[in-house]
């Protein structure tokens, strides 16, 4: 639709330029090529012809016919003419060809891919006040692309592009402020940087606000504002909140607890791809909570979070092999996850696996790990059993509570994550 849009724009303007420069004096018009080709409708043709005058055209009129081309009438968006273009316009300090030119080294479009000229492009822009070339700055300055690595330097860009009101970088300096990155950490600065880009719809910093205001972390602790702000993220499709929403209708935590919510949320952002909302979405299906128990169903999810690399997930995948359920029963399967699990350090699945070596299950027998009688953790986080493990199946069912990285159940991630996947 926006193609669409942007088509009959750009169509909309050249045949403005038709009336305004006269076609009936098309005959002695030095454009008579040009514009008998826009009134025919021929925008390639146009294109072309135009592209003869390039050398005597100031920097704005250059990026009009560089937009003209990347709209797509027929030109494709690398063209090397297109790059060509921005280059002459750059060279009369156009801020926005100097930023193009930086996307385009950025992602090796039309050129070759250079991080370091890309930074050299976005440093022109920046200094003349371009908020999306300041923050492109930053982003290069924190990952080490084409500059040292220098999270400092590249706050300094970030900070003067939020300043402009850029949505994305107020977003990043929230993060920035929240986990003590290139500043001194201070959570009430995170909350003030967050509201600021929430306030303008952007999904990553409402998620983010609703995860500090239903802690209280810098701020009052305010749990129906925290839902407020995670249904607007979760109404834009942001998985993340979508899952946090989804925790709090299980729970019923500030809210009448909602299963079909929960697992209606749960399911939009599993179907992004998110290894938490998969693991919480086969939690309910394996025990048929808020839909019909369907194990089957329940070890494909886990499965699909197993291989993200969720270490809570691939203990739930191992403990579905282990007993069968939905699955056929497989003990060489059930330790392979178990052993990727417990080398994350997660406690419930060293117990598994010291148990399955104690009774000689998927693994040849082996007492090594038994010193004293008991099994051995690698972790703090399990109490240390008492009594030798019996023979029996261990009591511990399908994970799914007080994982380390959902504290309370509210997931928060950074914004510069999402926002390297975001073409600005």
């Amino acid at each position: 639709m926006n193609h669409i849009v942007r088509r009959c724009a750009v169509r909309g303007t050249l045949l403005f330029i038709v009336v305004i420069l006269g076609f009936a004096t098309l005959s002695s018009n030095p454009l008579k090529g040009e514009l008998a080709a826009i009134w025919r409708r021929d925008f390639v043709i146009a294109i072309q012809l135009w592209g003869r005058f390039t050398h005597q055209m100031d920097a704005q009129t250059q990026l009009f016919l560089r937009t003209m081309r990347a709209s797509e009438l027929g030109i494709t968006r690398g063209d090397a003419k297109a790059v060509n273009w921005f280059y002459m316009a750059a060279t009369q300090n156009s801020v926005t060809a100097q930023r193009n030119l930086g996307l385009i080294y950025r992602n090796g479009r039309g050129l070759p891919q250079n991080d370091t000229e890309a930074a050299e492009r976005y440093r022109k822009a920046a200094d003349q006040g371009d908020a999306v070339s300041q923050y492109k700055l930053w982003i290069l300055y924190y990952n080490g692309q084409g500059v040292p690595k220098d999270t400092i330097e590249g706050v300094k860009f970030l900070r003067k592009a939020a300043d402009q009101g850029f949505a994305q970088a107020q977003s990043d300096l929230g993060y920035v402020y929240e986990s003590g990155i290139g500043v001194s950490q201070d959570s009430s600065e995170a909350g003030k940087w967050y509201r600021k880009a929430a306030d303008q719809g952007h999904a990553v910093a409402q998620n983010n606000l609703g995860a500090l205001l239903d802690k209280g972390r810098g701020m009052p602790r305010n749990l129906p504002e925290a839902i407020s702000w995670f249904t607007k993220s979760a109404e834009q499709g942001y998985p993340l909140a979508q899952m946090n929403l989804g925790s709090i209708y299980e729970t019923g935590h500030g809210v009448t607890k909602n299963l079909l919510e929960a697992f209606s949320l749960y399911h939009k952002a599993a179907d992004q791809g998110l290894a938490l909302a998969q693991n919480s979405l086969a939690s309910l299906y394996y025990d048929g909570r808020g839909v019909v128990q369907n194990r089957g169903e329940a070890a494909k999810w886990f499965r699909k979070a197993a291989n993200q690399g969720l270490a809570g997930a691939q203990f739930n995948l191992g403990y579905v092999y282990f007993s069968g359920h939905g699955v056929p029963q497989d003990d060489d399967e059930a330790v392979a996850w178990w052993r990727k699990s417990a080398d994350q350090d997660f406690a419930f699945a060293q117990y598994y696996l010291g148990f399955m070596y104690f009774n000689g299950r998927g693994v040849p027998q082996d007492d090594a790990e038994l010193p004293n009688g008991t099994v051995r953790l690698r972790s703090k986080a399990w109490p240390r059993p008492k009594t030798p493990l019996a023979a029996s199946t261990p009591r511990v069912g399908v994970y799914r509570k007080t994982m380390p990285w959902r504290s309370g159940g509210i997931v928060r991630q950074s914004g510069l994550g999402w926002a390297r996947l975001r073409k600005i």
